[in-house]
């Protein structure tokens, strides 16, 4: 009698929990773009995303891009990813800076027959950047300092082509007329940005000066490289206090996780509207 009502219990008290795991399991995956001048690795074996999604109930998979490529090559190698990772049935994209311009253009370009449910983009220069304009402007300019201009160029891994994709002309006037948001994909973004004074918030050198000419040209809410009004897209979900990189890893920002805060507001929304 004993063992029937310990049978009887423990199914009480772990079936929910079975149900649980049953209705995550059969979520859509989703699939993470990093953005530029860095490669996959990080992401997939040190930065704890893949981790913090799974502990909610969701598998999320780090798509093998370029560390440093043009837009189009990198969303025909994501194509290649999303046959790899998620050869059937549908998914959900997250794009963190240029990674969300990688997203939206193999969308643009390539037919996924409903398969792709929604893009959510983290920090993305969608109407470009003003640091790129500024880096291209006076990178020629002996009066600006050298070492600051070979910062910039080292980060984007010696390529000024890529910072050329990224100014505000090229974004605006070329890359968001060939790329329209594909058909039954729904487009949502988090916007960030770092609140004053900025060096309390990072020590960054690169984030300090990309927060700095933003705000000379006009945006003073930026997360250093990206501006609140560029990183809009689609449903806008969030806009939060954190720099280009601490709302996508483990930094401390202000006392504060951040990236874990913006995880959950992913997973809230995906979870509202695909329940």
């Amino acid at each position: 009698m004993f063992q029937r009502y310990l049978v009887l219990v423990t199914l009480f008290l772990f079936s929910p929990i079975f149900l649980i795991k049953t209705a995550c399991a059969t979520s859509a995956p989703i699939i993470y773009v990093h953005g530029v001048g860095i490669s996959y690795h990080p992401f997939d074996y040190l930065v704890p995303l893949k981790r913090v999604f799974k502990e909610k109930g969701h598998t999320l998979f780090i798509a093998r891009t370029p560390a440093v490529d043009s837009i189009q090559i990198s969303g025909d190698d994501l194509w290649n990813e999303v046959q790899r990772l998620v050869p059937t049935g549908p998914f959900h994209l997250i794009g963190h800076s240029m990674g969300g311009l990688v997203a939206r253009s193999m969308l643009a370009r390539y037919d996924f027959k409903g398969r792709c449910l929604s893009l959510t983009t983290i920090s993305t220069p969608h109407r470009g950047s003003k640091v790129a304009d500024w880096a291209l402007e006076f990178r020629q300019d002996k009066r600006f300092a050298i070492d600051i201009l070979e910062l910039v160029r080292k980060f984007y891994n010696d390529s000024w082509a890529t910072v050329a994709e990224l100014t505000t002309k090229n974004m605006q006037e070329q890359f968001n007329v060939a790329n329209q948001n594909a058909i039954g994909v729904r487009y949502f973004s988090i916007a960030s940005y770092i609140p004053a004074p900025v060096m309390f918030y990072t020590q960054n050198p690169y984030i300090v000066i990309a927060h700095r000419v933003n705000t000379e040209a006009g945006f003073p809410l930026s997360d250093g490289p990206v501006a609140i009004p560029s990183a809009k897209w689609g449903e806008v979900l969030a806009i939060i206090p954190s720099d280009h990189y601490a709302n996508t890893a483990p930094i401390p920002f202000g006392g504060k996780i951040i990236y874990k805060d913006v995880i959950d507001i992913i997973v809230k929304n995906l979870e509202k509207n695909w329940p």
